[in-house]
């Protein structure tokens, strides 16, 4: 899938950085001037390019913001701190520029498409707009089903539908009165020739009361209406 080529890619972009660093450590080394040369400036061996322990603080803050915090535990502990953390890939794209001015040509194709995805995606979330359905508790009272179809804007008017999806994919989803800002991916249930799109999204906690949780706060909204069935509200 995508997402573990998304793994793959991001580790052996750390581990070919690591052995980058490493092997300049090798060239101070031989030089006699490790590990002085590591943070000081001036160096002995680069003089005064600032560039160079930025680059190693830099690589040291990625491997926790968003190796550490890209472990499961953390995902399903605070969903927003991984998310977030991964943007600090933007400073390591920013370092890479500052440091070596030629990196331009290996990061820009690919900064180029994930530009044009978030102006896609933030596109789609300020212009088509969500009439839910049905929102209600299913399962053993941890399962939240949510239905609704998508109102979108075209050249003679807005229509009306479920939204158009492949089997297999997932959408991002936010509620501003559970979190304005929180946008969570889950898995579309139903199938793209339904009439309604679907999500079963499972409470974390089961609504444990005070949870923090996105899924359990959902939860509770869900069993907290007078109506589960909604007429394009």
């Amino acid at each position: 899938s995508m997402l573990e080529f998304h793994k793959y890619l991001g580790v052996s972009f750390f581990g070919v950085v690591v052995c980058h660093m490493l092997l300049w450590w090798k060239v101070y080394s031989e030089q006699g001037t490790f590990p002085h040369d590591i943070y000081h400036i001036p160096s002995y061996y680069y003089g005064d390019d600032f560039t160079v322990p930025l680059a190693y603080v830099t690589t040291i803050l990625g491997l926790i913001l968003m190796v550490g915090f890209g472990y499961v535990s953390v995902r399903r502990w605070n969903y927003d701190l991984f998310y977030l953390a991964h943007y600090f890939s933007m400073a390591i794209f920013l370092m890479m520029l500052w440091h070596a001015t030629m990196s331009w040509y290996y990061i820009t194709a690919g900064l180029s498409l994930w530009a044009i995805d978030r102006t896609i995606r933030w596109f789609r979330a300020v212009s088509y707009t969500a009439n839910i359905q049905f929102l209600n508790v299913a399962g053993n009272d941890n399962i939240v089903n949510l239905g609704y179809v998508v109102s979108k804007p075209g050249i003679f008017g807005s229509t009306n539908g479920p939204l158009k999806h492949a089997m297999g994919q997932y959408m991002y989803i936010n509620i501003p009165s559970i979190d304005p800002l929180a946008w969570h991916p889950f898995t579309i249930s139903s199938a793209p020739s339904d009439p309604v799109t679907t999500h079963h999204i499972k409470a974390i906690n089961k609504g444990t009361k005070d949870s923090n949780e996105w899924t359990d706060k959902l939860l509770a909204l869900a069993g907290s209406l007078k109506s589960s069935v909604f007429h394009g509200e």
